[in-house]
């Protein structure tokens, strides 16, 4: 299971930063293609980044609240510049389903 996520093995890597840069690549490289960096936490064409953008995310909210958190001033501010969307907000279940309930009575 780990390895369909492409989970790290070897821990020297990732204490030195090649893991979070090429996951950063990664996410550059996605942004390209698709003008975003939402990567959906579960992106089949690569799960690991999917991931990856999660925890990203978890650890910012970690340092704002002072709890141990990897994230660093620096990797912040490379996410920062490519437009790096620290919070998704999904839309209220109220207009969700106010559009949903809209288009199943054009279908009618």
């Amino acid at each position: 299971a780990l390895d369909d996520i492409d989970f790290e093995w070897e821990v020297k890597s990732i204490r030195g930063g090649d893991g979070w840069r090429k996951r950063y690549q990664e996410l550059v490289d996605f942004r390209k293609r698709t003008g975003h960096c939402r990567v959906p936490r579960r992106y089949n064409e690569n799960k690991a980044l999917g991931l990856w953008v999660m925890h990203q995310r978890k650890h910012y909210k970690f340092q704002m609240e002072d709890k141990p958190s990897n994230m660093t001033i620096e990797r912040a501010k490379a996410l920062d510049d490519i437009d790096f969307d620290w919070e998704i907000k999904k839309p209220p279940v109220a207009r969700v389903d106010e559009g949903w309930r809209r288009c199943y009575q054009e279908l009618k």
